[in-house]
């Protein structure tokens, strides 16, 4: 599931999606759907209403949904018959989430009214085993649909937020994974593998992994994002405690105030994934291409920051752009102005451009070209 990467190429551009046909996205932002805080309150809460959050954590539990994914799919003729390999790779997605992350157990009793919600995302069918939501044995609900007729821009691939929080913490307890309607995304070569890969980007989104979810963890918007020029250019960055202290440590740079988040690409990418120039090659960029890839330290640290997820830190040790580089790699330009660099294992220049060298995740040969935006 691990061996692939995402790359981001972007521009500053409203019209990204327009502007970039081949290329394929994450449309996280682009959903219109709403994020509701649930007005039930386990019953034990109920019982000790000063605990919120407690030090018990346990492997989350999510139950994956796909009942209306699988009846719309079976009615759209182009597509049909890729639904089982889909369905096949939300669950791998789903069990890769299960092997990293614990949560508090609030109780089974925590959803509410989910009728409601299903109507409110037209939610047609569902598993019966919601109609009564009193003993539900999930921390988090994942709903699978195929997006609405036109929903996406083209070159999008998928889109997944949280719709429900749990009222004293805020966590998410249901998400919305909305798939495209395209075929022409379903005949790439080792297809299943490559939208396991998409759809753990996307459930990563649905834990809270958002912009439009910043300003419901516990620390609030301001103490997650801050504002400073680096490399000529005001940039967003993520300033989190465990996020900065394990960059530090990883780039070798202890004046490192904070990582840096996609700031271009317009409401579908930016301020909600990693900036790719500083973790090229986590499965957290905007733009999803099927090759290598690895799911960071940061991200997972930045889980940890919410509150919410404690996580397994076994997989960041696959992730190794720019370790070590120090704090010129996170400051300096990638090329300087003879379109030369000093950091030569992670950026071709002119003397290397258009010959293969390794891949980011040094799996593969790759190569690539230079041009004027570069830099």
């Amino acid at each position: 599931l691990f061996n692939f990467i995402l790359f981001i190429k972007t521009q500053d551009t409203e019209n990204i999606f327009e502007d970039n046909k081949d290329i394929r996205f994450c449309g996280a932002g682009l959903l219109k759907n709403e994020i509701k805080i649930s007005s039930v309150i386990s019953k034990k809460h109920k019982l000790n209403p000063s605990r919120k959050l407690s030090t018990q954590f346990s492997p989350i539990r999510i139950i994956l949904d796909t009942s209306d994914f699988e009846e719309t799919g079976s009615q759209l003729p182009e597509i049909k018959d890729k639904v089982p390999m889909l369905k096949e790779a939300m669950i791998k997605a789903v069990n890769a989430l299960k092997d990293i992350l614990e949560v508090e157990n609030y109780g089974n009793d925590i959803f509410g009214d989910l009728k409601t919600l299903f109507d409110r995302y037209n939610i047609k069918k569902w598993n019966p085993l919601f109609d009564d939501t009193s003993n539900i044995p999930a921390d988090l609900i994942i709903l699978a649909k195929f997006e609405e007729e036109g929903e996406f821009p083209q070159g999008v691939l998928a889109a997944a937020m949280p719709i429900l929080l749990y009222p004293l913490t805020n966590r998410p307890i249901v998400g919305l994974l909305s798939v495209s309607r395209s075929s022409s995304f379903y005949s790439y070569t080792h297809i299943e593998e490559y939208f396991s890969i998409v759809f753990l980007h996307e459930l990563t989104h649905a834990l809270g992994f958002l912009e439009s979810m910043y300003p419901y963890f516990p620390q609030g918007y301001e103490n997650i994002i801050m504002q400073k020029e680096i490399r000529g250019k005001m940039r967003f960055l993520i300033k989190t405690p465990k996020v900065v202290e394990r960059a530090r440590k990883y780039f070798n740079c202890d004046t490192l105030e904070g990582l840096e988040i996609e700031d271009q690409g317009g409401q579908g990418s930016s301020m909600s994934h990693w900036e790719q120039r500083i973790l090229l090659g986590d499965y957290m960029g905007a733009v999803i291409y099927q090759e290598e890839l690895a799911i960071s330290e940061f991200t997972l640290a930045f889980l940890e920051d919410s509150g919410w997820y404690k996580a397994k830190y076994y997989t960041g040790g696959l992730f190794r752009f720019g370790k070590n580089q120090g704090c010129k790699f996170i400051e300096n330009y990638c090329l300087d102005q003879d379109l030369k660099t000093e950091f030569k294992n992670e950026f071709f220049d002119y003397s290397n451009a258009w010959t293969s060298s390794c891949s980011t995740g040094r799996q593969s040969r790759t190569y690539a070209t230079i041009t004027d935006d570069d830099r």
